[in-house]
């Protein structure tokens, strides 16, 4: 896949098309998740959060994303807006993508630790690797645009 947007735009945005494109993609692919599922899960994430995606496409990934088997769709406030989130829960790691209830824009993600384990310390952020139930990350995206040069900012 061309990378960026360009690269996107070539993907299908037919729900069921988009599925089998990402479960062909995962199994590419090792590590991001604990499953298939988990993996599918990964890609649709790391495509919402790291670039910008054409809205069909945006509101492909949300469609496709309800099928995936244990991803839970339900509605949560992100900074003052109701938002969908899109969870799935994995081992020790329960993640939800947030989405505008409106564009199904990428608003952010969670992460809650549920359960205490020991993962690698790098990922843990800490010399032991030890996380504890309950202990939880969030990232917000606050805007997105499309500048004319690299480093422009809007």
């Amino acid at each position: 896949l061309e990378q960026g947007y360009r690269g996107l735009a070539t993907l299908p945005t037919d729900p069921d098309a988009l599925l089998r494109w990402a479960y062909a993609q995962a199994e590419n692919i090792t590590g991001a998740g604990l499953s298939e599922h988990g993996d599918v899960y990964a890609i649709f994430n790391v495509m919402l959060r790291g670039s910008l995606v054409p809205p069909k496409l945006e509101a492909a990934i949300f469609r496709a994303l309800k099928r995936v088997p244990g991803v839970e769709l339900t509605t949560v406030e992100v900074l003052g807006r109701p938002a969908y989130s899109l969870g799935q829960t994995e081992d020790w790691l329960r993640e939800e993508l947030l989405l505008d209830r409106e564009t199904y824009t990428y608003l952010g993600e969670t992460g809650t630790i549920t359960k205490d384990t020991r993962i690698n310390p790098e990922k843990a952020g800490n010399e032991t690797g030890e996380v504890r139930k309950g202990n939880k990350v969030a990232s917000t995206r606050i805007t997105t645009a499309i500048v004319d040069e690299p480093g422009e900012r809007p």
